[in-house]
């Protein structure tokens, strides 16, 4: 799976090994998934009232937020079924995620733990919402936290 990373400023870009590692989790977890490997992800990082103007929007809450995703797919039952692209032709995406770096270094302040563990966790939460996970209801919600905790620790991205 292809993943490129991007920063409109490079102060809100993470350093190159925390990207690395950052890339690493989303591919133990798109193998996890079975997501075939022809997809491609986006990460976008970006400020607080960057993301703020995406969050009001597309979800109509005029708030900064800590990371959004973009699906270009309607899930598992969708992606599983497309072939592999022709050599030559553009990788499919499933879609978008946008991180606040802001956000993210408050939140690991917060809650006590590195830079790199929250951005790990934003990063692999917006990736699931790609793959169609949600938490919405409580066994959502508890699913999805299940597969989060499952290849943080894997990968040994700890709190």
């Amino acid at each position: 799976m292809r993943i490129e990373m991007r920063a409109r400023r490079r102060e809100l870009a993470p350093d190159a090994a925390m990207m690395k590692k950052t890339g690493s989790v989303l591919r133990r977890a798109a193998k996890t998934e079975a997501v075939p490997g022809f997809f491609s992800v986006t990460i976008g990082f970006t400020d607080d009232a960057t993301i703020r103007r995406f969050n009001r929007r597309f979800r109509g809450i005029d708030r900064a937020t800590d990371v959004l995703s973009f699906p270009m797919t309607a899930g598992r039952a969708e992606w599983s079924a497309l072939p592999a692209p022709l050599p030559g032709m553009e990788r499919p995406s499933l879609g978008d995620i946008l991180i606040s770096t802001e956000r993210c270094a408050a939140q690991a302040a917060e809650y006590g733990h590195g830079f790199e563990r929250e951005i790990c966790f934003l990063a692999l939460h917006g990736f699931l919402h790609l793959l169609g996970y949600d938490h919405i209801e409580e066994a959502d919600r508890l699913e999805m936290e299940d597969a989060a905790d499952r290849c943080l620790t894997a990968m040994g991205v700890t709190r």
